[in-house]
Formats: C-alpha cells, structure tokens, sequence
C-alpha cells in the first residue's frame, strides 16, 4: 500500500536514478509522524483548554511525584522552550487555577512552581488518556518492531543532539563564530 511518501521516492528516482533518496523517506516519514503525534495530544489536551506546550509543564510537574513542585529553573530544564514562554504558561496555568507559584523558602529569591489538587487530578487524566492515544496508534507494531523502532529512534536522538552540540561551537557549516563575524566585519 503506497503513501504520500512512496510517491514523493519514485518521483525521485525517476528524476534522479543515481541519487540514494533512503534519507527523504525516513525523514519524511518521521516529520509525518511527529504531525500525527501531535494531532494526538492535540486532541486530547486543547478540549481541556491547555495548549501542547502548557501540557509539557504540567507532565513535567506530575513527573516529579509529590508534591509535584519545581523551581522555575530545574521546570525550564525539563521542557523545550524559553525563559519568556515558560512565564506566559505558568501565568495561563495559574490563571486557570491548575499551578501556584510560592516563594522558595531556602531562596529568598526563589518561587518554586506546584501543582495544584486540580492540577495534579486534571495532569494525571490527560497523561492516561495521551497514553491510551498513542498506544492504540502504535498497536499497529509487534512488540518486537516497536522494540527496533525505539532503539534505533534513540541512536537518531543521541546523533541529532551531538550534531547540535557540534554546531553550537559553528555556524552550522562548520566555520566558527568568531570566524563569521570578522568576515561580516570586513564586508
């Protein structure tokens, strides 16, 4: 049965017999997935009236266990976005009586960010219905190809964030940013 995909592969091969393309379906089947994925959470938690990235707060709070509380700091470095989304979305959650913040008692200049009974009830049934989502979606693997498919998702992973590394000490093209900027400089 072919996909979107397959058609895009031989439209390439096609124009380009000689080219190995094996990298444009992976990687185009794993951005369609990623969309996928996120329809799934999207589903389960914008009815709620929690945006994807409040939900990563909130599941990153949970995950801690009680008293399911964290410092803005240590919550930062457990999700993926700036220092400025992260208080707009604990300013919507607490808004919306899901988190409070208090001042950090061993930090006189501290909060530390808490799930609140709501919040804590609200997370845990949002995470069982995300989970049940994305297993019936993945029901379709044998435990065994989901098995592969994780380990081999997690070699990508660790590859992705050392390329990252890598390229935070360049421009992403291998040149240094002190490099680029006497360039720049002399133009």
């Amino acid at each position: 049965m072919d996909d979107e995909i397959d058609l895009l592969m031989k439209g390439l091969r096609e124009q380009w017999p000689d080219l190995d393309v094996t990298s444009i379906a992976l990687a185009g089947r794993i951005a369609r997935l990623s969309i996928h994925l996120g329809e799934i959470a999207a589903a389960v938690f914008v009815p709620e009236g929690i945006s994807l990235g409040e939900s990563d707060v909130l599941a990153a709070l949970w995950r801690t266990g009680p008293p399911y509380e964290l410092s803005p700091s240590r919550l930062l470095a457990s999700v993926t976005i700036s220092s400025g989304g992260m208080t707009g979305r604990l300013d919507r959650l607490e808004h919306a009586g899901l988190v409070t913040r208090r001042p950090d008692p061993d930090d006189r200049r501290g909060v530390l960010v808490r799930l609140t009974d709501e919040g804590e009830r609200l997370t845990a049934q949002l995470i069982h219905n995300y989970l049940t989502e994305q297993s019936r979606f993945l029901s379709v693997l044998t435990p065994a190809e989901a098995e592969r498919l994780e380990r081999s998702l997690r070699k990508l992973m660790h590859a992705a964030r050392d390329s990252q590394r890598g390229n935070a000490e360049t421009d992403g093209r291998g040149v240094a940013p002190a490099a680029t900027s006497r360039r720049r400089s002399r133009r």
